[in-house]
């Protein structure tokens, strides 16, 4: 026969000396009773009489007797020697207060919070032997059979309160189980940290930055404090930079966002590309700059679009507008002329189609542009310019025939472009 061990387990709560063992735990303590070494867990088997007639499950075990004895046979796997420990099952009891703890909500009140079970030690420190170690488990079964501990940062599994257990060891003996309650204190729900733009043409005006404080009880008395020193909920700023505010309410729970205030500029336009005198005119606004910016055309209001690029845009007088869709430091906007030109025209005097013009200069600072009109031989049969804008068909008093006539168009910019049109009767 070895030497006996001894296995202390706590109650499961109630005061009839009666608990769960899990007997496999102690395999290792079995080894050196019976002085054996390399002793696989199958030849292990552990009985509740001498005479080993009456089998127990090993991995779940609930004495009969407070203290009792059992026996645990150990068969050596080599050499087959048989060694029979016996084994005493005492049940241990003491009473500790519930222990409460308490942590602050995460910022959406979602009723979960981060513990620190390790501050629980110091609730008990003068109610448990010096040298007591603690651990937790989220069940008694799981504490009273040491399986599943938890780490001592903890996040609640169970919305805004509950209750976890505490097994208390001393010299490798149970002392206790006790119940800890979990309680979650609600926080502040705070808008998401965020950027904003400071326009440096508005200096030194200043901009508002707000604690952004979404939900909160009515009771709270709200403190505020802001990076820069300041204790409003609501601050005014014309620097560049991070601004954290932290906002504490009643209950100590501290809930923080921080406001980043980045330089904006006012829209360059640097220049405007236009590709006239074609069935597609096309407009492309260039501008300086890494923002994210919205184009217009015609309209200060809109509808803006991301595209900087603008297609099938009629002959005529322009306006181009940018504004940046994040920093809204106003709306650059740039004049520009698109040329174009009708493919025929029927000068008969009914009020139709009667001349020929260039669109577009005639409509916006015409002395940028010079037209001569030819016909198929070459023949210069008009000049149109700012004091004379439109030709009617008429060379030398009689309105010529049914034909296709050709243009020359140049602009004080330096583009030429020629073309023709048909003048029908």
């Amino acid at each position: 026969m070895a030497d006996n061990l001894l296995i202390a387990q706590c109650s499961d709560g109630n005061e009839d000396g009666v608990a769960v063992f899990s007997l496999q735990s102690y395999i290792d303590d079995l080894y050196i009773t019976a002085s054996l070494t390399n002793v696989n867990l199958r030849h292990v088997q552990f009985f509740e009489d001498h005479e080993l007639t009456i089998p127990i499950d090993g991995s779940y075990y609930e004495n009969t007797s407070n203290p009792q004895i059992i026996y645990a046979e150990v068969a050596h796997p080599v050499s087959k020697c048989i060694s029979i420990s016996e084994i005493t099952l005492e049940i241990v009891n003491s009473q500790i207060d519930t222990v409460f703890l308490e942590a602050c909500n995460a910022d959406d009140n979602s009723g979960f919070a981060a513990f620190d079970l390790s501050n629980i030690s110091l609730q008990v420190a003068n109610e448990i032997p010096l040298n007591a170690s603690l651990s937790y488990y989220l069940t008694y079964t799981e504490a009273l059979l040491q399986q599943n501990a938890l780490p001592n940062n903890f996040t609640n599994t169970i919305a805004n309160a509950q209750d976890i257990f505490m097994r208390i060891e001393s010299d490798a003996v149970c002392y206790g189980i006790n119940e800890v309650s979990l309680l979650v204190k609600e926080s502040v729900v705070l808008l998401d940290s965020e950027t904003v733009f400071y326009c440096s043409t508005v200096f030194p005006q200043k901009i508002v930055l707000d604690a952004g404080v979404l939900t909160s009880n009515t009771d709270d008395m709200l403190i505020y404090s802001w990076s820069n020193g300041e204790t409003t909920e609501q601050i005014e700023v014309n620097t560049l930079g991070d601004f954290t505010v932290s906002v504490t309410n009643n209950k100590g729970c501290v809930s923080e966002r921080t406001i980043t205030v980045l330089p904006a500029e006012f829209p360059i336009i640097t220049s405007v590309d236009v590709l006239d005198f074609s069935s597609n005119n096309t407009v492309v606004v260039n501008v300086f700059g890494d923002g994210s910016f919205e184009y217009s055309l015609d309209n200060s209001n809109g509808p803006y679009q991301s595209s900087n690029t603008f297609s099938n845009v009629l002959p005529g007088a322009h306006s181009v507008y940018v504004k940046d869709l994040n920093k809204d430091c106003g709306i650059a906007v740039q004049e520009i002329l698109v040329y174009g030109y009708p493919k025929f025209f029927t000068p008969n005097n009914d009020s139709k189609n009667d001349t020929w013009e260039i669109k577009g200069f005639s409509t916006f600072n015409p002395s940028t542009v010079v037209v001569s009109i030819y016909n198929r031989y070459g023949k210069l049969l008009a000049v149109l310019n700012s004091s004379n804008l439109r030709w009617d068909g008429v060379y030398n008093g009689n309105v010529l025939p049914t034909d296709d006539y050709w243009f020359t168009v140049k602009l004080l910019d330096g583009r030429t472009f020629s073309g023709h049109f048909t003048l029908k009767n």
